[in-house]
C-alpha cells in the first residue's frame, strides 16, 4: 500500500510522519463517501488528529487534509 500525503495535508503544520502514524494506528473511522474516509488516530506525541483520506483507484491512499482532532468527533 502506497500513501501519497498532499500539499493541502500540510497546511496546518502536521509533520508527515505525524499524519501517516495517525492514519495506521486510527482509532476511529468515518466512511464519508465511496472512496473518502476520515481517520482518527494519534500523532508520535499522541495528540489525536483527523486525517482525511481518499482511495485512489489505483490503490493508493491519498491523504488531503490532516488537523488537530476536533472534540465533535472524540465523542463515542
Amino acid at each position: 500500500m502506497e500513501v501519497i500525503i498532499t500539499n493541502s495535508a500540510r497546511r496546518h503544520g502536521i509533520a508527515d510522519v505525524d499524519q501517516l502514524h495517525a492514519y495506521l494506528h486510527a482509532v476511529r473511522v468515518f466512511d464519508l463517501d465511496d472512496d473518502f474516509s476520515m481517520h482518527i488516530g494519534p500523532a508520535r506525541t499522541s495528540i489525536l488528529l483527523e486525517i482525511d483520506v481518499v482511495c485512489a483507484a489505483s490503490g493508493r491512499v491519498v491523504i488531503v487534509h490532516a488537523v488537530i482532532a476536533r472534540p465533535k468527533f472524540l465523542r463515542c
